[in-house]
């Protein structure tokens, strides 16, 4: 059976993750899809996808990915897809299953291809292994983000270990957020040269909330790349600390234009859908960082989201805005 050409491997520029409570689903919103018709594009591509997948067994998948041919990408895309909803918590319980895909991934990132196919093969490797909730496969997952040579796998490594962190038990988030090693090499990933390595690392420093990585995420929200210390501030304000409240009275500026350049897409469209996106999780940011630390004084907040509500902006972001503006004021009074 003939196969089908790759989809382009870039992956969009650092889009902005949520800021809702935590949930295991937080980064796969992480995508900034410019264009209805794009939208549409991927939707029926998904469908399709989701058709083929159905009823897929992943083990048997493991056992297409063991052997090289050129349509291993898309078993590790069809495995990443099918083990995404909530039919196999079983498979991923699986420490086996985790350590056959760590040793591929492992062995792919050892040979380092730049084949387009190769590093679509390691970007869904990973997003599949994010999905586990065992040990097993995430030393291997930190090694690709640190070592890969292709940032977009660095990338979709990241955001799995970040994913890894969420679906985490209490015993097993314990033992890695107490281990140097982890810690160690999230730091590492924060001081990447790359500017997107580091905003995609904050993502996962927000999730484990150690001290050592808040302290980091403070420092960061001072980085010279705009969505970098946007996504610290994001993560700041889950921890209800009000070292995040600068970047975000920056964030929810309508006339700000740091964040706005998009590498692959520079149309106005796109710009405008970042903007959008940017003040929307701004505000999502400054209500739970209020939910998260009662007592702070926010007042810069309550006059940027005041100011928000009156802005030439859509009229969801206003009433956003104007909501948030209206909690804020409601709070109760700090104490001296």
């Amino acid at each position: 059976m003939s196969q089908s050409a790759p989809p382009n491997p870039k992956l969009p520029d650092d889009s902005l993750p949520p800021v809702e409570p935590p949930s295991a689903r937080f980064i796969l919103q992480l995508f900034l899809v410019p264009g209805l018709i794009v939208i549409i594009i991927v939707m029926v591509w998904m469908m399709f996808s989701w058709l083929a997948t159905k009823g897929q067994n992943p083990r048997e998948t493991i056992a297409k990915l063991k052997v090289p041919n050129a349509a291993r990408w898309q078993h590790a895309m069809e495995l990443a897809n099918v083990i995404r909803g909530g039919n196999h918590s079983q498979f991923k319980r699986d420490p086996r299953a985790a350590q056959e895909l760590a040793q591929i991934l492992e062995d792919e990132v050892e040979t380092g291809s730049s084949d387009e196919k190769s590093v679509l093969l390691r970007v869904f490797l990973s997003r599949a292994l994010g999905e586990f909730y065992v040990e097993e496969g995430l030393d291997e997952l930190l090694y690709t983000a640190q070592s890969d040579r292709s940032r977009d796998v660095r990338l979709a490594a990241i955001e799995a270990v970040a994913v890894r962190i969420e679906n985490a038990g209490d015993s097993w988030r314990k033992m890695r957020l107490n281990d140097p090693g982890f810690i160690s090499a999230l730091l590492k990933l924060s001081e990447d040269s790359q500017p997107t390595v580091r905003s995609r690392a904050a993502m996962a420093m927000g999730a484990a909330g150690t001290a050592p990585l808040i302290e980091r995420l403070e420092e960061m929200a001072d980085d010279t790349y705009p969505d970098a210390r946007y996504n610290a501030a994001t993560a700041l304000a889950r921890h209800g600390n009000t070292a995040a409240m600068p970047v975000l009275v920056e964030m929810l500026d309508p006339t700000e234009m740091a964040g706005l350049t998009i590498e692959q897409d520079k149309s106005e469209s796109a710009q405008e859908e970042k903007r959008i996106l940017i003040l929307v999780n701004a505000i999502r940011a400054t209500r739970l960082l209020a939910e998260r630390n009662p007592q702070a004084d926010l007042t810069p907040l309550v006059q940027a989201t005041g100011e928000l509500a009156e802005a030439d902006v859509q009229q969801q972001i206003r009433a956003m805005a104007r909501d948030a503006h209206l909690s804020l004021q409601n709070r109760p009074a700090t104490a001296p």
